[in-house]
């Protein structure tokens, strides 16, 4: 099944997010300060339980020195597409 996924991202400093599929990096997207739309190129899915996770290269990062929590990025209105075809290969 091929599926895509689109949100919108933010985080206190500029880095790469990457799509992790059943453990294997299947894309990888860098998003800044400013909070933005994602839409990335479909993946293969494969039938069954599958786990999706969203990781950074990037460590967290204290978020303020009034504020002492330690935030990576964050990801609002995450939809999955499942669509028919895979998206054609974009050119380099």
């Amino acid at each position: 099944m091929n599926v895509g996924f689109k949100f919108q991202a933010r985080s206190l400093v500029p880095r790469d997010i990457e799509i992790w599929v059943q453990e294997k990096r299947r894309r990888r997207v860098s998003i800044g300060t400013e909070l933005g739309w994602v839409r990335l190129q479909s993946v293969q899915i494969p039938p069954g339980i599958t786990v999706v996770k969203l990781k950074s290269n990037v460590p967290a990062q204290q978020a303020s020195p009034a504020d002492t929590r330690k935030l990576g990025f964050a990801a609002y209105g995450i939809v999955v597409e499942v669509r028919a075809e895979p998206d054609p290969v974009e050119s380099q």
